[in-house]
């Protein structure tokens, strides 16, 4: 299951944000059309992960796996 993560880039000041921001934290822009979608690396080094088990009804899974991963571009 390969997927393609984005993360957001401002146009003014150039500052990589991951989730997207409705306002850059650098230069405080807040234009959604003024940041750019940017694509992560396929690789990286898992830092540390979690299993969630006490999800709510909505989900379709028992257990939800989440992590973070340190990517090369930072």
């Amino acid at each position: 299951m390969a997927r393609e993560i984005y993360a957001y880039k401002c146009r003014l000041c150039g500052t990589m944000h991951y989730p997207f921001r409705m306002v850059c934290k650098e230069c405080k822009q807040n234009d959604f059309f003024e940041f750019d979608t940017v694509p992560l690396p396929k690789t990286g080094t898992l830092v540390t992960w979690t299993r969630v088990y006490n999800l709510p009804a909505q989900y379709e899974v028992a257990t939800l796996g989440l992590g973070i991963v340190e990517l090369e571009n930072g």
